[in-house]
């Protein structure tokens, strides 16, 4: 089919005040507005058969089957697609038009979502069979299908229904609780006449109330003023104190902080030269005694060691009694570094906490912090280096 084909409805079909005029354009758009009417009802999930309701949702089951049909025909033969596009139209016709069926865009559709939501479906069902008179040989079996029942009738015959004559009753009560409000106002307008000279004369012992009672609050409110201001400047005065305590006691925290992790890092590091200095003593010792079995191993009976080689074992020798120093005297000095900051830390607390006390005098504190900002010693022997040459060596010996 040609594209100007396309954008013509389908077929027409004019459904009065149930829904307007029916014009679809497409199956899929037919399909979907057949859908839309179908589960209307559905949801509506009814337990009584009303047979007009039945017989209008069943032709629109019927329309909406044969759209498969006109679709597997749309291309291929168009006048069976003719003849499945007229049936499903006159189903829509027989469900809306003949059989009246109400379209989800009539004000009724919507009262029956509104009542299925408050009051069910057994509610909805026999409210329906009112409305169209057919219950299939069926009674109400309770209360809330026999309100179902009665709503419906109310909203069949609204000339006859009860509801109007109970309204008109509750406007006759209406009228008469009007009268005597109308009396009681009259009555009370007098006795409010009565009440403003009242008024007036209250007002004017407040009034003067007012203005004595001001006097006593302007005299307090000065004396509350001065007492605060006194307050005032004794609670200022102690915080400068407090402020001036707070950043002495500031100022020595970063130290202790400082010295405490000095304290902790040095420990580390005199147990690593400790263990440093452990395995040098057993590895020297295992090389040198390699090297002297490897050396006497080599040598023949009664053959005294080459010079060269003696000389090598001598230097290893020095050079593992220099490096065991060496690392003897690292520990030595993380050690002594570890044990000084550890000894600042408990003196800085001390005199915190005897500050905190008030139990330090200005002559105490001086002496306490020159030693705690004493100049630290590393404990490191400062000739400490490689071993002597052998020009050295002979020029130390040539001394006396």
């Amino acid at each position: 089919m040609s594209e100007s084909n396309e954008l013509q409805p389908l077929f027409t079909l004019d459904l009065g005040d149930n829904g307007g005029l029916l014009a679809p354009s497409t199956l899929d758009e037919l399909e979907t507005w057949v859908q839309n009417e179908i589960r209307v009802w559905d949801r509506l999930n009814l337990v009584l058969s009303v047979n007009q309701i039945t017989e209008g949702v069943s032709a629109l089951r019927q329309a909406l089957n044969g759209i498969p049909n006109a679709k597997r025909y749309q291309q291929s033969n168009p006048a069976e697609f003719a003849q499945q596009i007229s049936s499903i139209q006159q189903h829509i016709r027989s469900a809306l038009v003949d059989g009246k069926l109400p379209h989800s865009s009539k004000a009724f559709s919507t009262l029956l979502q509104d009542y299925f939501a408050r009051y069910g479906n057994r509610y909805v069902g026999w409210f329906l069979a009112a409305v169209y008179g057919g219950a299939n040989g069926q009674s109400p079996r309770d209360i809330e299908e026999w309100h179902g029942m009665r709503d419906g009738l109310n909203y069949r015959y609204p000339e006859q229904s009860i509801i109007g004559d109970a309204f008109r009753a509750h406007e006759q009560v209406f009228n008469v609780l009007r009268d005597k409000t109308q009396r009681l106002l009259d009555e009370s307008t007098i006795s409010l006449s009565g009440l403003e000279g009242a008024t007036s004369k209250l007002k004017s012992e407040f009034i003067g109330s007012i203005d004595g009672n001001k006097i006593l609050f302007d005299g307090a409110q000065d004396k509350r003023a001065t007492d605060f201001a006194t307050a005032l400047h004794a609670h200022e005065g102690q915080m400068q104190t407090i402020r001036e305590t707070f950043k002495e006691k500031m100022g020595l925290r970063a130290p202790v902080d400082y010295w405490r992790r000095r304290s902790v890092r040095q420990g580390k590091w005199a147990l690593g030269f400790g263990v440093a200095f452990a395995i040098l003593l057993v590895v020297g010792g295992w090389l040198l005694n390699f090297e002297t079995s490897a050396m006497l191993a080599k040598l023949k009976p009664h053959e005294s060691p080459s010079a060269w080689i003696l000389g090598r074992v001598a230097v290893f020798f020095v050079l593992a009694i220099w490096a065991l120093r060496l690392v003897v005297r690292l520990f030595l000095s993380s050690l002594h570094t570890s044990n000084d900051a550890a000894e600042r830390v408990v003196m800085t607390e001390t005199y915190l906490s005897l500050m905190e006390s008030d139990k330090l005098q200005n002559e105490d504190r001086q002496i306490i912090l020159n030693a705690l900002f004493r100049h630290s010693a590393d404990g490191i022997v400062k000739d400490e280096g490689v071993p002597p040459g052998i020009a050295e060596l002979l020029t130390r010996f040539g001394k006396p």
